[in-house]
């Protein structure tokens, strides 16, 4: 086998990919953690996955963060590399201002991320959740629909700013 690369090689080979967008690496905590912008997401984590010396082969959970104090919506990806035998943290975000939901149905008002379902298929699950519960729109999932809540639900119910309906359907919801 291939022997791993460092962290700080697996850093200087994503700043050397065509279009990258390394905002941060810091890998003196728990889990190494490479923050990187949205449009360079995808193309990252393919060479993550697919890079003898990196194969970060699976996808172990998807987060999706209201930090509205920062102002902004957090996307937080936990990959693990089982023939490395270990960890790395990918996060990337965007602006909340422009994501404030007046209609639920309207996919521009939505933080977007691209999907990184084509690269992990478990992906498609962890988006669904992250947009049926925080509104995340998920450019390029094939399956992007309500996963927990039911189809007609209104908002998001993990946002921070979320305001629970009184009633669902004239069944009274609020307590």
């Amino acid at each position: 086998m291939i022997p791993a690369f460092t962290f700080d090689e697996i850093q200087a080979q994503l700043a050397l990919l065509p279009n990258a967008s390394v905002l941060s690496f810091q890998q003196e905590i728990l889990q190494p953690e490479i923050v990187l912008s949205p449009e360079f997401l995808q193309q990252a984590c393919a060479w993550l996955k697919e890079t003898p010396g990196a194969w970060f082969d699976t996808l172990s959970c998807l987060s999706a963060v209201d930090k509205i104090n920062d102002n902004t919506f957090e996307l937080v990806l936990h990959l693990s590399s089982i023939p490395y035998q270990r960890q790395l943290v990918i996060k990337t975000s965007q602006p909340r201002a422009d994501c404030i939901v007046q209609d639920p149905n309207n996919k521009n008002a939505l933080p977007e991320f691209p999907s990184v379902s084509q690269v992990w298929a478990a992906a498609i699950w962890h988006e669904r959740e992250a947009y049926d519960l925080m509104g995340f729109w998920f450019t390029g999932n094939p399956d992007l629909r309500r996963i927990l809540m039911p189809e007609d639900w209104e908002g998001y119910p993990l946002r921070k700013d979320y305001i629970p309906a009184d009633s669902y359907h004239e069944v009274k919801i609020k307590y």
